[in-house]
């Protein structure tokens, strides 16, 4: 007490500064009890700011090599790079006594603390939301650890916001439905998520998620009747497209063929520059092969493309090839049937139709209100194409010529050119072309031109487009509608909630008056009020719509609900509500599991749960360091444990 009543007697900084210096292990905070000595407080703050000023530094480099895939061990040559630009952070984290703030310990510190700060306000955002869904799928990461992601969506100030909870790694023998709702249930209650105002799962379909008697879906509906399971739109997508192509023999060993080529050039450099070099030589753009992934979607469209504008240069590199490989040599008689060429021709018409409506479901926050649309456009586009030739194939009449007993197939270089290609597609699709046409018939063509190829079998196969196209397009919108269309009576009936739905009633005043009553009788928990005051209020919100809001969409009427008329139609609010919160997709866990790939690579399987989980957390809500707020990160740091930084 006598050395704390010598400093409450000191007014001199000067004097307070030696006695600071000479004195060890002094906690600064004790020290601001003096208010009346404004000198040594001004002092003792000074020094608090210039420790916190450091850390939060230190956190910024932290934060920057975890969103840019960086090890731990980049931080001391980071630091070391600032010193040497005249920052001297290194002097200022290694100050105090028997303390140093660079080790990877310490880095593990500073982004754990910045994941935490970023969970913090996301479960605050979730607990304020009248409702949330979560997003789950599991997976299997590189070191062979069986993962679980899950993703809630939440309103945030009227909007829709979807944000990732955890990556928990399923220990057990069998990830069953028991094991997985367990856990989820877990991770809800350990980061303190009201569960009973779930309201929607989204899965990717697998039956361990949406199996009728013991799925984790109905294991939650066990427990809250209310939530609703939905099959991600993107994966029904998927699995509509390559279902159809089981159907036909023709497509199904056309992707054989393209995987062969893939795998025959990437197993080989000498392959693949020979393969480059005949490109230069015939002015064909020098593209990547894409694989065919069954766990990609419509990773079909993208290789069709590329072996559609390399055509020339990959029938003269196999035939090269096939005089010493015999697997060239295969490759290369069945690149130059007519049949190869035509079903590219075929799917280049098909496939970018499909891969249209797999990206508007890949979009983030999408609402179910435009999944019935969108599929309808497709199917009819699909549907014309049995009707009108599509651009590609009225292409393949015009390239490919017979004379003098042989089938060539000639096509002008331009063919290759990116441009050309999605003018085609555009067409296909019926959207607007913003780019140059290139008319091929203004194009002269030379039968010597090295672009064009000798092709076999033509007589025999030149009916494949007519016979194959038909079957292929009817078996797609067969399956689109039959998965699009098994949706469960709740999800259907809430369409009665579009505005363009109610825009096109022939009966403004008995429409959707029965799909509102069986929404009520299925969230009558809820809403908690009679069924007459629902119907009241739906009646009101038909009007309020046909008024001003015919041309919004669901979310763009929900928002404005949520602002404007919650004392008006409250009921139709939380269907409102609701029925945006529901999830379309389980889209955000497959890009979870890419994040998770880039952190966890061949390389780094040593990786613990609650490192891979802090880095996730970290590149999934990243923003720029100018903006992102340290602030909390470093309270968090800063409250965890005593620190000899604030020792003097």
């Amino acid at each position: 007490m006598a050395f704390y009543s010598l400093l409450s007697g000191m007014c001199n900084t000067m004097a307070f500064y030696s006695l600071l210096s000479a004195r060890d292990h002094i906690d600064a905070q004790a020290f601001l009890k003096f208010k009346d000595q404004a000198p040594m407080k001004k002092v003792l703050e000074d020094k608090l700011s210039e420790n916190e000023e450091a850390i939060t530094s230190a956190m910024k480099v932290s934060y920057h090599l975890a969103v840019t895939d960086q090890p731990k061990s980049q931080f001391s040559a980071t630091i070391d790079l600032l010193d040497s630009v005249g920052l001297d952070l290194s002097s200022k984290l290694c100050k105090a006594k028997h303390a140093r703030y660079v080790s990877q310990a310490s880095v593990s510190e500073y982004q754990s603390c910045i994941a935490e700060s970023i969970m913090s306000n996301i479960v605050n955002d979730v607990n304020k939301s009248d409702f949330f869904s979560v997003m789950v799928d599991e997976s299997t990461d590189r070191a062979n650890k069986k993962r679980l992601l899950m993703y809630c969506q939440y309103f945030k100030d009227t909007e829709i916001q979807s944000d990732l909870l955890a990556n928990i790694q399923i220990t057990s023998a069998t990830a069953d439905a028991s094991t997985i709702y367990s856990a989820m249930v877990s991770h809800l209650a350990e980061k303190g998520i009201d569960i009973s105002r779930l309201i929607g799962i989204g899965t990717d379909g697998a039956s361990v998620m949406t199996g009728k008697h013991n799925g984790v879906i109905k294991k939650f509906q066990d427990q809250n009747s209310e939530i609703l399971g939905v099959h991600c739109s993107a994966h029904r997508c998927a699995l509509a497209t390559s279902q159809a192509a089981q159907f036909v023999p023709d497509i199904k060993h056309y992707s054989r063929v393209l995987s062969n080529i893939f795998y025959f050039f990437s197993g080989s450099a000498q392959r693949s520059n020979k393969l480059r070099e005949i490109q230069l030589l015939l002015d064909v753009p020098q593209l990547k092969y894409a694989a065919i992934h069954t766990v990609r979607w419509l990773s079909l469209d993208r290789a069709v493309n590329v072996i559609y504008r390399i055509y020339p240069a990959l029938c003269v590199a196999l035939e090269h090839e096939g005089s010493t490989n015999t697997a060239a040599k295969g490759l290369a008689h069945e690149v130059q049937q007519y049949k190869f060429i035509a079903i590219t021709h075929m799917l280049l018409d098909i496939l970018p139709i499909l891969s249209r409506l797999s990206k508007i479901f890949q979009k983030d926050c999408v609402d179910f209100s435009i999944i019935k649309p969108v599929v309808n456009s497709t199917v009819s586009c699909l549907s014309d194409l049995c009707v009108d030739k599509g651009e590609f194939v009225k292409k393949l009449d015009q390239f490919v010529k017979v004379s003098d007993g042989k089938t060539l197939y000639i096509r002008p270089s331009n063919e290759c050119s990116k441009s050309v290609v999605d003018n085609c597609i555009f067409k296909n699709s019926g959207d607007d072309v913003e780019s140059d046409d290139c008319d091929i018939d203004e194009v002269d063509v030379d039968q010597d031109d090295l672009n064009s190829i000798e092709l076999k079998y033509y007589e025999q196969q030149k009916n494949v487009v007519d016979k194959d196209c038909k079957l292929y397009v009817d078996k797609v919108c067969e399956n689109l509608q039959a998965r699009f269309g098994s949706d469960t009576d709740v999800l259907s009936n809430f369409q009665v909630l579009l505005p363009c739905n109610i825009k096109l009633a022939h009966c403004q005043s008995g429409y959707g008056v029965d799909e509102i009553s069986s929404l009520y009788d299925h969230f009558e928990k809820t809403l908690d009020v009679t069924k007459h005051k629902v119907i009241s209020d739906y009646k009101q919100y038909k009007g309020i719509i046909m008024g001003a809001y015919t041309d919004l969409s669901l979310k763009q009427v929900g928002s404005i609900f949520t602002s404007k008329y919650v004392d008006i139609v409250p009921t139709i609010v939380v269907l409102l509500k609701i029925a945006i919160v529901i999830p379309v997709s389980s889209v955000p866990c497959e890009r979870g599991f890419s994040t998770q790939n880039r952190i966890v690579t061949s390389y780094r399987t040593s990786v613990n749960c609650k490192t891979l989980n802090t880095l996730m957390i970290i590149k999934e809500h990243r923003q720029s360091i100018k903006t992102f707020n340290f602030g909390p990160a470093y309270g968090i740091w800063k409250k965890a444990k005593s620190r000899k930084i604030y020792k003097y």
